[in-house]
């Protein structure tokens, strides 16, 4: 399961992204 990987790496990542959308 790749999206698991993909979600934490993107996570790490765009960590600030992830949070905006999010909200």
């Amino acid at each position: 399961m790749p999206y698991l990987f993909v979600f934490t790496q993107f996570r790490t990542q765009n960590r600030c992204a992830l949070l905006l959308e999010l909200l």
